[in-house]
């Protein structure tokens, strides 16, 4: 409830700027790498999980409002992403190395809603290179999470990208994400030496908007 009331602020803040914004709309596409970071050692031997990176889509609507005569402004949209992610869970067994893990599936689908804060470094003539950067709220609408991996329904994060837009209508972003909350944890285990295990996402995106 507490993420819902910040995404409710921020939409407000955005929308008051965007009434004398010059405003673009347009759709976006790309895909990336999803990789998972936990709260404990992973990839080494004797850890309980072994992470494999993923590829990721996304896809959706797209959104830019410039304040007239300035560079700054926002980018933002309305997304539905894919992250492709799994372990392999070693905790049976007590960590890499002592036998064979079991493969967890961790694939999940996002609706995306980041709202960028943007500086277009030149704001003019045909090619206008920028940075942005931003909170994006995810919100749970698809998953095949393998037990005993809990989902967390809302997953805010934060987004960083530079592009290129060029002759006004083409936009190319290479972009950086990592989870502020959990994404998923693991559920308690009757052993008096179970360790609270969670993890955040981490994802490289390559993204291309064409704006009307």
């Amino acid at each position: 409830m507490k993420k819902a009331k910040i995404l409710t602020v921020v939409l407000l803040l955005v929308a008051s700027l965007m009434a004398s914004a010059q405003v673009k709309i347009g759709l976006r596409a790309g895909g990336g790498i999803n990789s998972l970071h936990f709260n404990v050692p992973t990839n080494v031997a004797g850890a309980n999980y072994e992470t494999s990176s993923g590829v990721g889509i996304v896809a959706g609507a797209a959104l830019e409002a410039m304040i007239p005569g300035s560079p700054i402004g926002f980018d933002a949209g309305v997304l539905f992403s894919w992250r492709n992610a799994s372990v392999t869970d070693y905790s049976s067994v007590s960590g890499i190395g002592n036998g064979e893990g079991i493969p967890r599936n961790l694939n999940r689908g996002y609706m995306e809603f980041p709202i960028l804060f943007k500086w277009k470094i030149i704001n003019k003539g045909s090619v206008s290179p920028h940075i942005a950067t931003g909170p994006n709220f995810s919100f749970l609408c698809g998953k095949s999470l393998s037990d005993p991996f809990k989902k967390n329904g809302v997953n805010t994060g934060w987004l960083t990208s530079a592009g290129v837009q060029l002759f006004g209508h083409y936009q190319l972003d290479i972009s950086y994400g990592f989870g502020l909350a959990k994404a998923f944890e693991r559920l308690p285990m009757n052993t008096k030496d179970f360790v609270p295990t969670y993890a955040k996402d981490r994802h490289w995106r390559a993204t291309l908007t064409y704006y009307f």
